[in-house]
């Protein structure tokens, strides 16, 4: 999933999170037994079971992503002149919005510090020509300054089908701009699908963004910052391109949640410093959790 550097943090080939959760609440109630004590005898200790209990992580893709066919009828439906370089692009290539829903279900009231999320477009054959490419993201990290001062953004599709701001002032106003970042992360598409050209509202939490670059058959996300709680929404959307000789398609994705692990108390985290550095790793890389799944979205080209 890597084409400007960026790869999960963390790489759990070949383990299983709930394993290593079992293994370190053993390990932690025998350091906090008293000595002597057997493994039949050992009661459980306050650090095994926040171990125990952070086994009821889960993130999830919702289900399977939503895709909509961009056309010409989108600009006719608001009486608007298909755009030249739109009709330029669709010779060759369809266009579709593609949203991917997710939901987090973090344990013990802590949220996940992090997300990354990879995406990855495959067509039925393998010549180059005929696979899909991103053509443009959201979150994007161009767009996260303003995001960081107003919580949300307003935009529309330009010609090109790339996301651009609805006012472009804001830009330029930027820096007089204040305030708090609060509420949920959320999209919000204006009307329903039929209007993905926009205008729409974006929101999305303060964090820090970072992303592939667009023109390939993969992007992967990497969005740290504020905790994500269950039930809040994080907007993946990917405006992908499908060479009209592609009759099939398919997408897998991967994704990875975070904790922040300096949320746990003082003697959490010295009893964890105990345990041994393959656990210790894990720990402090944030205990992650892991997702895979895939989809055919044939039907919905």
């Amino acid at each position: 999933m890597d084409n400007t550097g960026l790869d999960f943090s963390f790489n759990m080939e070949g383990l299983d999170r709930n394993t290593l959760l079992r293994e370190a609440a053993k390990r932690l109630d025998i350091l906090g037994a008293p000595l002597g004590e057997t493994d039949s005898m050992l009661p459980e200790t306050p650090e095994g079971r926040l171990a125990r209990e952070l086994m009821g992580d889960t993130v999830e893709f919702a289900h399977e992503p939503t895709v909509y066919k961009i056309s010409d009828k989108d600009f006719l439906s608001r009486t608007l002149a298909v755009p030249i370089r739109f009709t330029q692009l669709t010779r060759i290539y369809n266009f579709y919005w593609v949203y991917f829903p997710i939901i987090l279900f973090p344990k013990r009231g802590w949220g996940f510090k992090g997300l990354e999320v990879g995406i990855e477009f495959e067509a039925d054959k393998p010549d180059a020509h005929i696979q899909p490419k991103v053509h443009h993201i959201l979150p994007e990290k161009k767009f996260q300054t303003i995001l960081e001062i107003k919580g949300h953004i307003e935009l529309r599709l330009d010609e090109n089908l790339q996301f651009e701001l609805q006012d472009q002032m804001l830009e330029a106003n930027i820096g007089l701009a204040s305030g708090k970042l609060e509420g949920r992360v959320n999209a919000k598409v204006a009307g329903g699908l039929g209007t993905v050209l926009g205008p729409f509202i974006y929101s999305m939490k303060r964090a820090k963004i970072d992303h592939t670059t667009p023109e390939v058959k993969k992007v992967f996300w990497r969005i740290n910052g504020k905790e994500f709680f269950q039930d809040d929404d994080v907007p993946l959307i990917v405006i992908v391109k499908v060479p009209k000789e592609a009759k099939a398609v398919k997408v897998a994705a991967a994704m990875h949640a975070y904790r922040s692990f300096s949320y746990a108390n003082a003697g959490f985290q010295e009893a964890v410093l105990q345990l041994p550095s393959r656990l210790r790793d894990f720990f402090h890389s944030g205990l992650p959790v892991e997702k895979r799944t895939s989809w055919d979205i044939t039907p919905w080209l």
